[in-house]
This record gives structure tokens, sequence and C-alpha cells, in this order.
């Protein structure tokens, strides 16, 4: 809509995701997180997937095995019995590895 009220629609095209194309992706947020951090994680193709989290002193806190569907997935992490510090998350699956860093206020 311009500014005097008109419009007109544009012609539709298509987007190709070339992230998915490539490989594997994992987006976190909120970070900071204060009580549940979403993650999203795009895979080219169906796979095994795990979940891992670490403390700054390298102890594991948690593990969650997932099967990951083609396209995007959606989990929810719950950072509710954590107390505030810096995280790393480290999602793996068979075949690549993404690591982060995530802040807990």
């Amino acid at each position: 809509v311009d500014f005097d009220g008109t419009y007109t629609y544009s012609k539709t095209i298509v987007i190709q995701n070339k992230y998915l194309a490539l490989g594997f992706a994992v987006q976190a947020y909120p970070n900071p997180v204060v009580n549940n951090l979403t993650l999203r994680l795009a895979a080219p193709r169906a796979t095994h997937a795990a979940i891992l989290l670490y403390n700054l002193q390298g102890k594991q806190l948690s593990t969650i095995n997932l099967i990951l569907e083609q396209g995007a997935n959606y989990y929810e992490l719950s950072f509710r019995n954590y107390p505030a510090g810096v995280y790393t998350l480290r999602v793996s699956t068979e075949e690549e590895s993404y690591t982060t860093k995530i802040l807990k206020r």
C-alpha cells in the first residue's frame, strides 16, 4: 500500500532456500533465554539428531535424541531448571554438527 492508499499486486515468484540444499542449519532463539529456547532445525533429508547441552565446565547437562523430517523442524528446550550463566549447545546429525553459546538470564 502506497502513501496515497493505492496498491498493486506483484507477480508470484519462486524462492529456493539454498541453505536446505547445502545442508543442516540451526537457529536458536531467543538468546539470551529466560525459560524456553526454541530450536529451528533445517534438515535437507530425514535424519537422526542429538541435542546436547553443556555448562562452561564441560559437564553434559542434557541429551535429547530426535528424528528430524526433511525441511524445518522445531524443538523447545526448557532452561527453567538451570541457573543464569553461559551454556554450550551442540546439535549433531549423522553427518554434521553445530555448536553455539547460549546465555541464560
